[in-house]
């Protein structure tokens, strides 16, 4: 009995101390802590923010990353420091081996910055002569950019002498070619060794701190903009925001479009290279079916002695782009045939406009124009059915009685409908609107080709003219480029309301639609969204923000209440391709001075925005303020 006793005391005695030992164990096991700090604004890292717990420190390195050590397991209180951002403290348990990812916000003055935004589609950073704006923008990353091989270019600050200068030529080798005196010092063009890199001479005198900058010698290429001289008229052609999209593609050769009207000058000096063999159905013999249609002659000659209603609807869609010659179309090379169905005085018949129909089918186009338009008519739907049914896109006016509802053929589902903008890019008076209408496109003031006829001889010339007849040219012309870059003719509505700019509700409504066609976001399949608006500075390429980042309000107003107290520049950013840099397809500005923050109003900051293009700038990374003076 007593060795029984023993035993289990024994027993006893020793659970106690297992348990005891392992209770001890788990006091005294250390654990590591690490994590992420990055800022509100896009996650960008924080460097050198301070981590701060159980009296154990550790600084986020250029990642923003961190890690701690051997910290015993407990209940601890963290603080987080970093420059110019808030400061955080709060209390984590440590039981095992911890992240904590943590995101700062600005440590922001009380000032408030007001003020409006003109958002352009023109081509930005540059001016109508060519020469660059902005050019505090620097060369941050030379990579798939075209530049002379072997050649740099130095800019020295003012402070070192042309003894300091020649010193550092020799030393690298370098061959001075030509240099020039400006202002603010002088800058040299040099020949570089052949066993040195641009890239790396670049670098090279970047890094030193007598050379203000160091660049390639770039190459500077033609822009997406064309030469023809009355292309500056053509304001459509910008609300469109063809300027942006002419840098993804310009040219639809391969698709071809019926433009059913009129007819034409075919003889236009802008659209005679473009036009292929078209027909007249005006005034001739009928079948009992337009689909077996009688072409009354080959000729599709406008016979209008004031105004070719036609030729001006086609030069909108297709006139030669770049040629030194008058206008430009949205599409530069396109293939275009003109089918009359409309006489001397504009009108015609629906049998006529079927037997259009059925013609063009029977030439495999791809696209049909229709800026004409009437009452409701089985046998205009039947044809416009058909034409559906063989894939083609079909493109009308919605009409300029400025009534609720749209013509026909807009008015027909198959149909695109298209209503009318004006220069203020609100709904025209003239324009039909309701619920048949999908998209709005610019309408009034247009210029374009034009011309007329007299006794049997045709004259050329270029008109404004207004109507939805004009908007649903940017509509045609934005699905031939659509189908030049292989979006299938089934997707092609979808893709264009997709990504219209909402110019009245956001969504659809009955006086825009989806809204005003966006050719540059139709063919990158993007809904651009309103510009972001923040304080910034720029420091070695980089744009570093300082304030909260808002969105440009609909109307082109903004408003800053967190920006940090200090001189800083306001700006407006697009970032459509979604990358955290400001580069070629996105659209930037700033307000032209800095603004030196205080705890105030500051009102009346107006500034303006510009499209970017794929010559005209360098790439700026968009990155937190941390460590930035």
């Amino acid at each position: 009995m007593t060795k029984t006793k023993i035993l289990y005391l024994l027993i006893l005695f020793l659970l106690t101390i297992t348990l005891f030992s392992g209770c001890t164990s788990q006091e005294n096991s250390y654990y590591n802590l690490y994590g992420l700090i990055t800022t509100e604004n896009f996650n960008s890292p924080i460097e050198g923010a301070e981590i701060i717990i159980a009296d154990k420190t550790a600084q986020t390195n250029s990642e923003g990353q961190f890690s701690l050590k051997k910290i015993k397991s407990g209940i601890y209180t963290l603080k987080i420091k970093s420059n110019k951002y808030k400061n955080v403290s709060y209390q984590v348990s440590i039981k095992s081996d911890t992240k904590i990812n943590k995101q700062l916000s600005l440590e922001s003055g009380d000032a408030i910055v007001k003020g409006n935004i003109i958002l352009h589609n023109e081509a930005g950073y540059y001016s109508k002569n060519n020469s660059l704006k902005n050019k505090y923008l620097k060369v941050n990353n030379i990579k798939n950019k075209e530049f002379k091989k072997g050649e740099v270019i130095v800019k020295y600050k003012e402070i070192l002498t042309m003894q300091s200068i020649k010193n550092k030529e020799k030393k690298q080798n370098l061959q001075k070619l030509n240099s020039l005196n400006t202002k603010r010092g002088k800058l040299l063009r040099y020949q570089i060794p052949k066993d040195k890199t641009v890239k790396e001479m670049v670098k090279y005198y970047n890094n030193i701190s007598e050379v203000e900058f160091a660049e390639p010698n770039y190459i500077i290429n033609k822009l997406a903009v064309p030469s023809d001289p009355y292309y500056k008229d053509q304001w459509g052609h910008i609300a469109a925001n063809l300027e942006a999209a002419w840098d993804q593609n310009k040219n639809s050769k391969s698709i071809k479009i019926a433009i059913i009207d009129s007819g034409i000058i075919p003889e236009h000096p802008d659209l005679k290279e473009r036009l292929l063999n078209g027909a007249d159905f005006v005034g001739g013999t009928q079948n009992d079916s337009p689909s077996d249609y009688n072409i009354t002659d080959y000729d599709p000659t406008d016979e209008s002695t004031d105004s070719s209603h036609g030729t001006h609807v086609t030069g909108i869609i297709g006139a030669v782009g770049n040629n030194d010659k008058g206008v430009t179309g949205v599409n530069w090379d396109s293939s275009l045939l003109p089918i009359r169905v409309l006489g001397a005085d504009g009108s015609g018949t629906i049998w006529d406009f079927a037997e259009g129909i059925y013609y063009a089918i029977d030439q495999n186009i791809d696209i049909i124009n229709m800026s004409l338009g009437g009452s409701y008519s089985n046998l205009g739907h039947y044809a416009i059915q058909d034409a559906y049914n063989e894939g083609i896109v079909l493109v009308a006016a919605a009409g300029n009685s400025g009534i609720e509802g749209l013509n026909y053929p807009a008015a027909y589902n198959e149909t695109i409908g298209v209503g009318a903008i004006n220069q203020n890019l609100k709904k025209a008076d003239y324009s039909n609107y309701g619920p048949k209408l999908d998209l709005v496109g610019p309408g009034s003031v247009i210029y374009s080709t034009s011309g007329y006829y007299d006794q049997g001889d045709t004259f050329s010339n270029y008109q404004y003219m207004s109507g939805t007849s004009m908007a649903a040219p940017y509509v045609t012309g934005a699905a031939a480029l659509l189908m030049a870059q292989e979006v299938k003719s089934y997707n092609i509505k979808n893709r264009l309301v997709n990504t219209a700019v909402d110019l009245g509700v956001s969504g659809r409504d009955d006086y825009y639609g989806y809204g005003l066609v966006d050719v540059y976001g139709a063919l990158i399949n993007k809904k651009l969204k309103n510009p972001y608006v923040f304080a910034a500075n720029i420091k070695n390429g980089n744009i570093y923000i300082k304030s909260e980042m808002t969105r440009m309000n609909r109307d082109g107003s903004y408003s800053l209440t967190e920006v940090v107290d200090e001189k800083v520049y306001i700006m407006g950013w697009r970032d459509v391709n979604e990358n955290q840099k400001v580069d070629s397809g996105d659209y930037f500005g700033k307000y032209s001075s800095k603004l030196n923050i205080s705890d105030k109003m500051i009102d009346n900051v107006n500034f303006e925005i510009y499209y970017v293009t794929q010559s005209s700038t360098t790439d700026m990374k968009v990155k937190n303020i941390n460590d930035f003076n």
